[in-house]
């Protein structure tokens, strides 16, 4: 039983300090990207830039490292989805869906969501829609209600987890990777919820942390 006791306690140690290394870490990156001007960003080549833009986008969508602030995360996304397609469109469609900084446009959410780029995705534009659906709805939920985050969390776990290549770009493509679900977790954590620290573990021992 001690053996046992003091395993459990090893291990809390190690996803404590895991969870305290990779916070620091991507702390200096959001610091780095929110000091970013438009000519440091239009100097960068177009992949690049899309992906800094939805970096951009996602850290001011939830406070991470600077202030909240969701119309600024939509002017991100939106400028992110006009590079190719492969960062931010569904984001956009997930503001314009549920009126997330931006007043509800059915019209607008389907216009962003055709932008997606759909090379290389091995799935059905109605599964894309459907498990895209299935996660906003938890999205959406978690967004105004502290209680339903760790069930968010542990829904992106499922989703992102030991997935294929194809599944892995599906799933970015709409908004979520696991270095960004660990972040963001990370960030929740910070409330105390022991549901959100049992997700910290699991994230932790499954490798989110990038």
């Amino acid at each position: 039983m001690e053996i046992k006791y003091l395993s459990l306690c090893i291990l809390a140690g190690i996803l404590f300090v895991s969870q305290v290394n990779a916070s620091e870490n991507n702390g200096k990156d959001d610091v780095k990207y929110a000091a970013l001007t438009q000519k440091d960003l239009d100097a960068l080549p177009v992949e690049k830039r899309a992906s800094v833009l939805d970096e951009l986008g996602f850290i001011h969508e939830y406070g991470i490292g600077v202030p909240m602030n969701r119309e600024r995360a939509l002017q991100y996304y939106k400028q992110a989805c006009e590079l190719g397609g492969n960062y931010g469109c569904y984001n956009v469609k997930y503001a314009y869906q549920y009126g997330d900084g931006v007043a509800k446009d059915s019209a607008q959410a389907n216009k962003y969501a055709k932008k997606m780029n759909l090379d290389n995705l091995l799935i059905e534009q109605e599964y894309i829609d459907k498990f895209s659906q299935e996660i906003y709805m938890a999205k959406a939920l978690a967004d105004t209600d502290k209680s339903q985050r760790a069930a968010f969390i542990s829904i992106l776990i499922h989703a992102l987890n030991n997935r294929p290549e194809s599944d892995a770009l599906f799933f970015s493509r709409i908004g979520f990777n696991q270095e960004k679900t660990f972040r963001l977790a990370t960030l929740w954590s910070q409330d105390g919820d022991p549901q959100m620290d049992y997700q910290m573990g699991r994230l932790t021992l499954n490798d989110f942390s990038g």
